[in-house]
């Protein structure tokens, strides 16, 4: 059934005035956009113009491919529409990956603080060198020329922070990868970053790797101890109660850390999204309310 309304997709003419084929996907309505667009495809990235019926037919049978496989229409024209179209731009895919994160159980927004400074990239002027790029062109060379850039721009930039700007970059392209949107994620360039920052830390490609390794119900614990930075016995000893679902904050209760007169102190920190998207899906919050029952339960750990 869906092969046949996928057949209906998009049709190859040949236009006499200018004599030459294209693929026409007649009216068509991408997020964003209030009213529909009338598509037509002349060029193929990296190839040049559509040179003849066959390789009109090649196309669209690749965006019937796509959408066969599950892809919507945008993505599936997608890479067809130019480094300068809107719907390919950087800047809106951050947003709407930000936008996605940004929804949880109930509508409840997590990792506020987290959001806040992703969002800032552009204000900062960070992303700057990016405008006009498609997220099609992002490589491992024009990561490199970007980091070049962020030196000549921002000298006073402390190195830690660059970094972290480079692994949120990372974070964004699986996330493209994920969505549908890329086929293949670049190599992120390696950013020396002295001896004090470079102690036995697996970069951010192979810690997510380790973590995508674990199944999804077992993954919690880890990704605390990875993107928050807790202790293996400060992990362990979380329960559901040191959890605020609606701050998404937790509470260190057991900790070496120590307040005033020896007392343990109670260490209130913000979740990571990650952290915080997980726990809204796998934790019951009506557990804070039957005793001390283990945010992460997880017998392997």
């Amino acid at each position: 059934m869906r092969w046949l309304m996928v057949r209906k997709v998009g049709r190859v003419r040949f236009d006499a005035v200018q004599s030459r084929w294209y693929v026409d996907l007649g009216e068509v309505r991408f997020d964003g956009h209030r009213q529909p667009r009338r598509l037509r495809i002349y060029s193929v990235p990296g190839l040049g113009a559509i040179q003849g019926h066959e390789m009109a037919n090649s196309v669209l049978d690749g965006i019937r491919a796509d959408l066969l496989n599950q892809k919507t229409l945008q993505q599936a024209v997608s890479r067809y529409l130019g480094s300068k179209a809107p719907e390919n731009s950087i800047r809106r895919h951050w947003g709407r990956m930000i936008e996605k994160k940004a929804r949880r159980t109930n509508r409840r927004p997590v990792g506020t603080k987290r959001l806040d400074e992703l969002r800032s990239y552009f204000g900062r002027g960070y992303f700057r060198f990016f405008d006009g790029v498609s997220i099609f062109d992002i490589s491992t060379p024009l990561l490199d020329d970007w980091l070049d850039w962020m030196d000549e721009e921002f000298p006073k930039l402390k190195p830690k922070t660059v970094k972290n700007v480079l692994d949120d970059i990372g974070t964004f392209l699986r996330w493209l990868r994920d969505q549908g949107d890329l086929s293949e994620v670049p190599k992120l360039p390696q950013l020396p970053l002295g001896e004090q920052l470079t102690p036995k830390i697996p970069d951010e490609d192979t810690l997510a790797a380790y973590i995508e390794a674990i199944p999804e119900l077992k993954r919690g614990l880890f990704l605390v101890r990875s993107y928050n930075g807790l202790r293996p016995s400060e992990a362990r000893a979380l329960n559901v109660q040191d959890y605020d679902f609606q701050k998404d904050i937790i509470t260190l209760r057991h900790t070496k850390r120590t307040g005033r007169r020896g007392k343990a102190a109670l260490v209130p920190i913000p979740a990571d999204w990650e952290v915080a998207e997980w726990v809204h899906r796998w934790v019951d919050r009506k557990d804070a309310l039957v005793g001390y029952l283990p945010l992460f339960r997880n017998s392997d750990s």
